[in-house]
């Protein structure tokens, strides 16, 4: 009955060894795909926010055109 019970104690203690273990690996693999997942959203942001200075830009000229295509027609009103 004692050697019974230590196999038992021993076999608790590798499964217990196992579980803690997998649950490491649980948790390391679940902090490797939040920081992926933070670098991927940070990638993300950029591109979306990289080109904005081009946006801008592009919006500075089309006001200028806009201006520039209409100024000839209210000088000709001013000047009649």
């Amino acid at each position: 009955m004692k050697e019974l019970n230590e196999r038992a104690n021993v076999a608790e203690s590798a499964f217990e060894a196992h579980v803690r273990a997998a649950t490491q690996n649980l948790r390391e693999e679940a902090d490797l795909r939040k920081e992926a997942d933070r670098q991927l959203h940070l990638r993300i942001e950029a591109a979306s926010t990289d080109g904005l200075h081009l946006a801008m830009v592009g919006v500075v000229w089309l006001a200028c055109g806009v201006i520039m295509s209409t100024a000839p027609n209210e000088l000709l009103g001013l000047v009649r």
